[in-house]
């Protein structure tokens, strides 16, 4: 996307990583405390469906991890999918990558966006892995996907506040992911 950025002032809105995993551990507590009285009380028969305690064998814990990186690897791809949906975005503008030093997995856009398509890619995989398993989860009695609709929910807490960060902005307000920082690169439009 060829732009004329000098017509625009350019900000930095960043996230602290180590804040984002405090709200999510708060965020998960909340969520289980709203969730699980629902779903009781439309499935209590269902409760415990699935979930085997009893076995708590490495097999077991190395396939929970392998699902856990999975669904990380498809929310990433999520966001991949909703930069490329923008004008004039390509895959080859996209990465995905890991900041090993905080452990945080990222899908990266090199290209600047328009708010409406950098919202939506942030959102992308937060309802399509999160929000709607969990409600279809509580609406069908299914207390795995539920659950995991759930954790993927509060895997995208930096994305909500990132996406926090970006409320009230102009809509012709451009952005582009932070090159090494959890957050963006706001340029808003000079008036």
């Amino acid at each position: 996307m060829d732009l004329e950025l000098d017509k625009y002032t350019k900000e930095e809105r960043i996230i602290s990583i180590k804040r984002a995993n405090i709200v999510a551990i708060f965020l998960m507590i909340g969520l289980f405390l709203l969730v699980a009285p629902i779903y009781y009380i439309l499935w209590k028969e269902n409760m415990m469906k699935g979930f085997n305690f009893s076995e708590g064998s490495l097999l077991n814990l190395i396939y929970q991890i392998g699902f856990i990186v999975m669904l990380t690897l498809i929310h990433e791809f999520l966001h991949v999918v909703g930069f490329i949906i923008a004008p004039g975005v390509g895959l080859k503008d996209t990465k995905i990558g890991v900041f090993w030093k905080k452990l945080t997995p990222y899908a990266h856009c090199k290209v600047h966006l328009r708010l409406d398509y950098y919202k939506f890619a942030l959102l992308l995989p937060n309802v399509a892995l999160g929000v709607v398993p969990l409600m279809l989860g509580i609406i069908i009695g299914s207390n795995i996907m539920a659950f995991w609709g759930g954790f993927m929910f509060v895997c995208g807490v930096g994305d909500f506040m990132i996406l926090n960060l970006l409320r009230g902005l102009p809509k012709d307000t451009l952005v582009s992911d932070h090159p090494s920082e959890g957050g963006c690169l706001v340029y808003l439009p000079e008036k």
